[in-house]
């Protein structure tokens, strides 16, 4: 059995509808458009490595992926392909932050990094505490997407490392398109399907969300819904299963 099928308060028409049909028959939700923005890497760069001591960013470029270093135990890794942003700080075990103030001193972060939080939530924790994820949502419904747009995680390790994935871009305006509806099967019908894949032991969760679907040459995200499961410990669409 799953632990959830994941919806949020705050909910739209589309949301309460959909809450009235989930597990009884097929329901719609709607396509939905948005421009996103991109943070800017020089600015995003210089607010995680900030420190109060007096040090110099160096910038390494090597292939697809340039790390920025100050000297300390700290380094950024920027995949400029894909827009995604690993930071890494090395600290000790005597420095690092109890399981009891990982979200006080996470939050804080998060507020100072820089990017946009207005549609951003807070949405799991895994590895006994120490690991949190942010996710953007839309309609009260989570965002997903393979690269990791629109999502936030911030570790802190047994061993006194810090670390953060994220990207540099963010759902900024909607976009007045044709709001699409896109028609779900219920949860018992996908349950089934997932049943008939053989995989359910590798399944832990399941949710409605949407799937970020980007134009690479546009500023322009069309997002998408349909169903997630939590497969290998990993958020994926639930189809993937049957490829």
């Amino acid at each position: 059995a799953f632990s959830r099928i994941l919806l949020n308060s705050h909910k739209s028409r589309y949301t309460v509808q959909a809450m009235a049909n989930i597990g009884k028959g097929p329901f719609e939700l709607p396509a939905l458009g948005y421009q996103i923005t991109a943070q800017n890497i020089d600015t995003l760069s210089a607010s995680l490595m900030s420190t109060n001591q007096h040090t110099t960013i160096t910038a390494n470029r090597n292939g697809n992926e340039t790390t920025y270093t100050d000297g300390t135990n700290r380094r950024l890794i920027f995949n400029r392909q894909n827009g995604t942003l690993k930071y890494e700080n090395y600290l000790s075990k005597d420095d690092r932050e109890s399981t009891s103030q990982i979200f006080p001193h996470f939050y804080n972060k998060l507020t100072t990094i820089g990017i946009p939080l207005d549609n951003l939530r807070y949405d799991e924790v895994s590895e006994h505490g120490r690991r949190l994820n942010y996710r953007a949502y839309v309609n009260s419904f989570p965002i997903f997407n393979s690269d990791g747009y629109g999502e936030v995680t911030l570790e802190s390790t047994s061993g006194g490392n810090e670390r953060f994935w994220l990207s540099l871009y963010s759902l900024q305006v909607p976009l007045p398109i044709d709001h699409q509806m896109v028609k779900l099967p219920s949860s018992a019908d996908v349950i089934n399907q997932l049943h008939a894949t053989n995989r359910m032991r590798d399944i832990k969760d399941l949710r409605v969300g949407y799937i970020w679907k980007t134009d690479k040459d546009s500023h322009v995200v069309k997002l998408v819904p349909t169903y997630f499961i939590k497969y290998r410990g990993h958020w994926v669409e639930y189809t993937e299963l049957e490829k």
